[in-house]
């Protein structure tokens, strides 16, 4: 195997390890619900969901403050959270491990100058995925049998969007990318220099940033046929992110070497996060607490509501 096969294959693992995260979501048309932690499902609930909350930014539980004003109203008893204490037998001092996470280029940006670079990709995303994915329901739509890539390759150039947002020589950069998605994401994180074990990680972050259209787009990937639609969409993220950044380095930086604006990003975020760790509120805890006192007023009211049943049956059936 030649170096530039090798380096395609890792870029495709790659793919496949930073879309973990997500799990497989079927067109609306026939929507079946799916579990969005299935990619957690061997571990833990609670770390599950601090997994989730580093990635996706959301909280899997309520506020400390509502689980407090049940426990005095006594929607959450003592009982309940003693039981919730010995069910999880967790020492109480301990706080969750706070994981370093790799930021985009994109988020960096964002953190340090305010431009909101991820919602201006996520919209272009949007824009793009959008019209792919039309299914008759547009007057009109731009046909393309060879995939995202190609189909955005092809119409984004007379795309006026980035213009506006200060990028030079746009429809000249599409022209200069490979036709193919995983040539083209291998150049990009070269540009962007991202190279090996950092490679997924960075993905990953491209992939949380829209994951109800990527986990749609893994569907089309792992049912549909579409074995390198994931890698188109990743490709089209990361060029936004390069000639973006570029624009926005020359403004703020007076530069358009992306890698020493990187270290001058991350030398001033990195100031920018020097805050206090935020105590554990156990969540998890007040949660099960929160299901045990159902359980158990669901239990006594069905003790006390069922009538008494002679049992002469002779078998049972169970129906699935």
């Amino acid at each position: 195997m030649d170096t530039k096969t090798a380096c395609t294959v890792s870029i495709s693992d790659a793919v496949i390890q930073a879309s973990n995260c997500v799990n497989a979501l079927y067109p609306l048309t026939n929507f079946i619900a799916c579990n969005s932690l299935k990619a957690f499902e061997n571990i833990k609930f609670e770390d599950a969901m601090h997994q989730a909350s580093q990635l996706f930014g959301a909280s899997g539980f309520l506020p400390l403050a509502q689980y407090r004003a049940m426990y005095e109203t006594g929607r959450i008893a003592p009982a309940d959270l003693e039981e919730a204490f010995s069910k999880n037998k967790r020492d109480v001092k301990t706080a969750p491990i706070q994981e370093t996470k790799q930021l985009s280029l994109a988020e960096m940006f964002d953190a340090v100058t305010g431009c909101k670079m991820v919602s201006t990709i996520n919209k272009q995303m949007v824009k793009w995925c959008s019209a792919y994915l039309d299914r008759t329901q547009a007057q009109w739509k731009p046909e393309s049998p060879e995939g995202l890539f190609a189909f955005w390759r092809e119409l984004a150039p007379h795309d006026l969007a980035m213009r506006w947002q200060g990028v030079k020589d746009w429809s000249q950069s599409i022209g200069q990318l490979p036709q193919d998605s995983k040539q083209a994401l291998e150049q990009l994180l070269t540009e962007l220099e991202i190279e090996g074990e950092q490679i997924a990680p960075y993905l990953r972050q491209h992939i949380t940033h829209l994951p109800g259209f990527a986990s749609h787009l893994k569907w089309r990937q792992l049912e549909n046929g579409e074995d390198q639609i994931l890698t188109d969409y990743l490709a089209i993220r990361l060029h936004y992110e390069k000639m973006l950044a570029q624009a926005l380095a020359l403004k703020h930086y007076d530069c358009t070497d992306l890698g020493r604006v990187r270290v001058l990003l991350t030398s001033k975020y990195q100031s920018l996060c020097k805050t206090p760790q935020k105590p554990d509120d156990y969540g998890a805890l007040w949660q099960d607490a929160y299901e045990i006192n159902y359980r158990n007023r669901l239990l006594s009211a069905l003790r006390t509501q069922s009538p008494a049943v002679e049992d002469n049956a002779s078998c049972q059936m169970v129906l699935y």
